[in-house]
This record gives C-alpha cells, structure tokens and sequence, in this order.
C-alpha cells in the first residue's frame, strides 16, 4: 500500500513503506479520521507515536503542525524507516526524536523529560491487543500526559475486551469502525481535578 502524507506542511509526499508485512502501515481513510479528531489539539502539540513502524502518524502530526514528535519503536529497521521518511518530507531534526526501545522503557524515558503530551498514537501489533490496559495504565501514572490529551487506539475490531477497564481518569470519547479496523478516543483528565 503506498504511504503518504494527507495534509498540512507535507501534503502529498510520498512516504517510504515497510519492506516486509510485520509492519501494518495505517490506511489513507483511518489516517485522515484520526486527524478529522485529532485537529483541534494538534497545533504546537508535542505527540507520542508508539508502535511508530513507518512514521505514518507521527509524521502527518507534524506536518498538521505538532511542535514536537517522540517515535518509539523496538525494531530498528522500523527507526531506520522513520529516520529515512522524516530526511525525505524535510522535517527539521529539532522537532523529533527517536526512540528504540519496547514502549515501557519509553514511556519511563520520555517521563524523564516531559509532562504535556497532548497526543499519543497506540498503533500496536494487533496481536498486542492484550497490552492495551497496560499501555493506558502505563501513560496514565507516567506524569506524562497533559490535562485532556488524547489517546488513539488503532486496533483489531475483535479485539475490545481492554475498554472494559480504562484506567482511573480515561474515558471513552469516541469508537469508530473502518471494515476490520477500529480507532478509539480516549482522553486523559487527571484525577487531581
């Protein structure tokens, strides 16, 4: 499936796809309903692409606008992808950074530094549907979300038995199906208020 950008700064360039299919690029019509949500809080946004594998998502939020961009992904061809896809669309080094490693040492990392990530991708392998708790979980007590930040969730379709038990201050915002695929919205209010 050829990758591009949709909108924004980097509108219509290309993107350099995954060689092989243990990376499941996020689809032209998933992509563009992402970002329809997402808009409102994108501009100067610092965002979290977890599970980056191309830099899709990543990638289309700084072209939107985001101030700043943490890819994680364990695989260092996945990195390498990112690294050759953010040199082809022309993204300034000062507005990303990259990170290999699993998504628990991230998150404990990017904690370190930060603490107003307005906007978090979680597009996992569908076979690690079963971490999605966690992964909520792991965001949620990291001190590194900011006041009503976004989650979206990429996933499976049969895969939804996690929203039963969203951590304390997450909510539910929105589910939407596209064929086999489902992106949830969930925001973060921080159980101080």
């Amino acid at each position: 499936m050829p990758l591009r950008v949709i909108a924004g700064e980097y509108k219509g360039r290309k993107l350099f796809a995954p060689k092989d299919d243990r990376v499941r690029p996020t689809a032209d019509r998933v992509k563009e309903a992402i970002f329809s949500m997402a808009q409102p809080w994108i501009l100067d946004s610092v965002c979290i692409d977890l599970f980056a594998g191309s830099g899709s998502l990543g990638i289309e939020a700084l072209s939107r606008g985001a101030a700043f961009v943490y890819f994680v992904d364990i695989s260092r061809e996945s990195l390498a992808l990112v690294k050759q896809n953010l040199n082809h669309v022309g993204s300034p080094p000062d507005r990303s950074a990259l990170i290999g490693t699993g998504w628990k040492a991230a998150v404990a990392r990017i904690a370190e530094t930060v603490s107003g990530a307005e906007l978090v991708f979680v597009d996992a392998p569908y076979a690690l549907c079963e971490y999605y708790s966690e992964i909520l979980g792991a965001l949620a007590g990291s001190g590194i979300l900011a006041e009503e930040a976004l989650i979206f969730i990429e996933r499976d379709g049969k895969a939804d038995a996690y929203l039963d038990e969203l951590p304390d201050g997450m909510a539910a915002v929105r589910v939407k199906r596209y064929g086999n695929t489902v992106v949830d919205m969930i925001r973060y209010e921080s159980e101080d208020l």
